[in-house]
């Protein structure tokens, strides 16, 4: 394995001086500053990399909580979260209708993506007929924002062998998520490609590892991209109830490499989803949501939830559990001694407005990462990919100003967002983004390591969202270089 030797680096959370950095071995060898008076020795077949006082080197970056298959697929997807009103996402698509069309005819099904409802005026739009003339031809479908609800043709449900007579046009929850899989299952072959370049693109933001929570097997999943060389990413592979046996069966427990995925795949949490979402207003909730007598979904009983739970946890296996409305995290906490899920700060920005809606007068409650951290809980900060773009540096600006962007120039960030009270500082959320946990490198850890030009830990939110990544390692192991 080759080695690389930096010298005059800016080193995050050691301020006022450079440092010469040794790697090798995919190991943090050596920190001596600058000017030591026994200057580190540079072995002669390491690479000399000089960032001339102008760089950071700090730890890389780890997304908690991403669905990459959707991430890869969505990004060819036409966009339709602008959208104000099924009236506007039906015209959307017929402008992507159109487009699509100057390639020839086709059959393939026509999806659109993030489409956000909870503003909509004319949710009773949104049924088969209004989608069928999009694309006679073709089965029509989207895909919401908070991926708990989807919207059909009549082709779009022959599609994916639903029958159509009896559907009004949209599937929520359970049957969603369904249907969603069977859209997402393309081949491995076909996939692959698009997988790599996905990989590729996040190791450009400084990203080293995911939290993999697609729906789907993911362990055999990833060892079959490794093998055909994936290799810019660690993943951490979720599992749902109709994949825990097998995993069970064949021993492996949480935080286990798994065997044939070159040290990259690795056995992650369990998921177990309590409820449904806040756009959808299926967040199972301890009021009814506004003007109705609905108070959400609640997917388990208390015992089942706890049967389930106890199930993972005898066999070692971490979990990690969806619940989003106050009733579903009361169920929730209720049933375990303690609950430690990656908080989703873009979410807060996403979701903002419709728990101002939703929950008025609760919102104080909403995203408590403040709470959360002054109570001593460990938080790890996640997109949900595609939910929110993955991009950790996206989670750690929101975590700190809990504000938009546009909003940040106009005085927010650092204290002025949504409920400040309950904002990050720089230092909380940055650690709870970086691989090992941590502001900083230290010697003798792997070196998962990346090169920004600015200094996280004192960078406006504006900034972090814009920070620029030179390079990025994994195990010592360019992913990523430009510039330096």
């Amino acid at each position: 394995m080759s080695s690389t030797t930096f010298i005059n680096a800016l080193l995050v959370d050691r301020p006022g001086s450079t440092y010469t950095v040794h790697i090798s071995a995919g190991i943090v060898q050596s920190i001596l500053p600058s000017n030591s008076p026994s200057p580190a020795r540079t072995p002669a077949e390491s690479e000399i990399i000089d960032l001339d006082g102008r760089f950071y080197l700090g730890p890389s970056l780890v997304d908690a909580h991403v669905h990459f298959t959707s991430w890869t697929l969505n990004s060819s997807r036409p966009d339709l979260s602008s959208a104000t009103s099924a009236r506007e996402a039906i015209r959307l698509m017929e402008e992507a209708a159109t487009k699509d069309r100057g390639g020839g005819e086709t059959t393939a099904p026509l999806v659109g993506r993030d489409y956000r409802v909870g503003k909509w005026p004319d949710i009773k739009e949104m049924t088969k007929e209004n989608l069928d003339h999009i694309a006679p031809h073709r089965p029509v479908i989207l895909i919401s924002g908070d991926l708990h609800t989807l919207w059909f043709s009549t082709k779009g449900f022959q599609h994916l062998g639903i029958d159509p007579l009896g559907q009004v046009g949209v599937l929520y929850e359970k049957p969603a998520f369904e249907a969603m899989n069977a859209l997402n299952r393309v081949g491995e072959e076909e996939l692959f490609p698009l997988i790599d370049e996905a990989g590729k693109a996040a190791a450009a933001l400084g990203v080293t590892q995911i939290i993999e929570l697609e729906q789907s097997h993911n362990i055999p999943n990833w060892l079959h991209r490794v093998s055909k060389g994936f290799n810019s990413l660690r993943v951490e592979c979720g599992m749902y109830t109709e994949h825990i046996e097998d995993a069970i069966s064949r021993g492996l427990k949480s935080g286990d490499q798994v065997p044939g995925g070159e040290g990259l795949v690795t056995v992650g949490a369990f998921k177990v989803v309590t409820d449904g979402s806040l756009g959808a207003r299926t967040a199972y909730c301890c009021d009814p949501y506004p003007s109705t007598t609905s108070y959400g979904l609640r997917v388990h009983s208390p015992s089942t939830l706890a049967s389930l739970l106890t199930h993972a946890t005898s066999h070692s296996l971490k979990l990690a559990i969806h619940a989003i409305g106050d009733a579903a995290n009361s169920l929730t906490l209720t049933t375990l001694a303690a609950m430690n899920p990656p908080p989703l700060p873009s979410h807060l920005l996403d979701d903002k407005e419709l728990a101002e809606r939703f929950w008025k007068g609760r919102t104080e409650r909403a995203f408590p990462y403040r709470s959360l951290v002054d109570a001593g809980a460990q938080i790890r900060l996640g997109s949900d990919a595609p939910v929110a773009p993955l991009n950790p540096w996206f989670s750690i600006a929101a975590g700190i100003s809990r504000s938009q962007p546009d909003e940040e120039s106009l005085g927010g960030g650092g204290g002025g967002g949504w409920h400040p009270e309950q904002c990050l500082t720089n230092r909380e959320a940055y650690e709870a983004s970086t691989a090992n946990g941590r502001a900083g490198i230290r010697e003798g850890e792997v070196a998962d390591l990346c090169v920004v030009d600015r200094d996280p830990l004192s960078a406006t939110p504006g900034e972090l969202r814009g920070i620029g990544v030179g390079g990025t390692m994994l195990g010592g192991r360019w992913t990523h270089r430009v510039g330096i």
